[in-house]
């Protein structure tokens, strides 16, 4: 299994000065590629799992324990002992409001650290990827398998989970 990696980011600034040369600023080496594979740092062992989620009344949970797998929904992906080493979250731009995604209330897995979530604005995307670095989140466990999704009603969001070591 292979993945590739690109990430582009280029930005300016304008902040005020006497002339235009001083007051632009530009940011440049923030871009990065690379490949995944069972023999990179982080190595990828198992597929991509996706779930799009519609909300509910409640909270929805995502075990990784049986995540649909990317390829095929009806496969369900155990990711135990497996750690993450990347994440891509959509928000559908159509929501009415905001989609929290926090550890779930037992045996949290903490996606973002322990203890912490991260609010999805309609539209919002957000992707993480580890590349030349070993995963430093806890592996998959019993104790460690279960994210909370939460919204309004009837929201859309969609989340692509990729695990190795």
């Amino acid at each position: 299994m292979n993945i590739n990696v690109a990430e582009q980011l280029t930005a300016a600034e304008m902040p005020s000065a006497g002339s235009e040369d001083a007051r632009r600023r530009s940011f440049s080496g923030l871009n990065r590629t690379g490949r995944l594979s069972s023999t990179s740092t982080p190595a990828v062992e198992v597929p991509a799992g996706f779930q799009k989620i519609t909300i509910g009344a409640g909270v929805t949970t995502i075990d990784l324990t049986a995540m649909p797998a990317a390829r095929d929904p009806g496969d369900a992906l155990d990711y135990s002992t497996k750690k993450l080493i990347g994440v891509r979250i959509h928000a559908n731009p159509g929501n009415s409001g905001m989609v929290t995604i926090a550890p779930g209330a037992s045996n949290p897995y903490p996606l973002f650290g322990v203890g912490n979530e991260q609010d999805f604005y309609p539209g919002e995307k957000s992707d993480k990827m580890l590349l030349g670095v070993a995963s430093s989140h806890p592996a998959v466990s019993g104790t460690a398998k279960n994210i909370a999704v939460s919204g309004t009603e009837n929201d859309i969001v969609e989340l692509m989970l990729l695990f190795g070591t």
